[in-house]
């Protein structure tokens, strides 16, 4: 039944002033669910309007499905050695 669920890889900044700035950035924290007041430059609002929904992330595998016989736990044992 696993593999029938979609799974992604995804790397965010740990907390800290790197985090802080791209929330600041975007408008949003993604850790927190709040919104942030966003810098004062012209466009900004309408520029990060789409980002603003996933917060900010690099995507390392984007949806995929389970191999036939890996587990969720595996993969998470494999993501966390990687």
């Amino acid at each position: 039944m696993d593999q029938m669920k979609r799974f992604a890889i995804y790397f965010a900044p740990r907390d800290g002033a790197f985090a802080d700035a791209a929330a600041h950035w975007l408008g949003w924290d993604a850790r927190t669910g709040q919104s942030v007041a966003q810098p004062d430059v012209v466009g900004i609002v309408d520029l990060t309007a789409a980002p603003r929904r996933y917060g900010f992330h690099g995507t390392i595998k984007p949806p995929f499905r389970l191999a036939d016989g890996t587990t969720p736990v595996a993969l998470g044992a494999a993501v966390a050695s990687l």
